[in-house]
């Protein structure tokens, strides 16, 4: 019976220690959750953040704030930058629709000079006298030069034909010499 007495003792001794160890020891343990980096982007999860100890929670929540602040920060700085952003391609805008209203002006004004050209290069560059014309009748003439007190640069680029400015004979092809670059 001692015997027993003591099997069973040493059996209680050994069931108490059993269950003090999961009472005592199961809250000294480590925590099972894993360890996450908010900074990262890595968060627990909702089960996980249960399973922390108070001041586990408490750390956490901090880092997810101080997370939210920077990012809070940051969007606002983007915010100004998208704006000056904006801004710039607003006045590049303006600019471009200037320079093109600008360009359209600049091709209209060449396209009037080009048939002012047209117009120029078609005046005739020799003349036949008719019976009844003079250097003055002739340079009198609008495809000519429209202007009679002109008659003198008709007789100087024709001396080499022309004996008097006064008299002309008839069919004689005289040269009308142009005043405009030579390209």
């Amino acid at each position: 019976m001692e015997k027993s007495l003591r099997m069973l003792s040493g059996f209680v001794v050994m069931a108490v220690l059993a269950v003090s160890a999961m009472v005592f020891g199961g809250g000294c343990e480590k925590s099972k959750v894993r360890q996450v980096n908010v900074a990262a982007g890595e968060y627990y999860t909702e089960g996980e953040v249960l399973e922390l100890t108070e001041g586990a929670k408490n750390a956490y929540c901090r880092e997810i704030e101080q997370a939210r602040t920077l990012t809070q920060q940051e969007f606002e700085a983007k915010s100004q930058e998208l704006a000056a952003t904006n801004d710039q391609i607003t006045a590049a805008r303006a600019r471009r629709d200037q320079l093109d209203r600008d360009l359209l002006a600049t091709e209209a004004e060449i396209r009037t000079l080009n048939e002012l050209v047209g117009e120029v290069l078609a005046l005739p560059v020799s003349w036949r006298i008719r019976v009844g014309d003079n250097l003055e009748s002739i340079a009198a003439l609008p495809q000519v030069y429209n202007d009679p007190d002109r008659w003198w640069k008709l007789f100087e680029a024709n001396k080499n034909i022309l004996l008097d400015p006064h008299y002309c004979l008839a069919d004689t092809v005289i040269v009308i010499p142009r005043d405009w670059p030579a390209d």
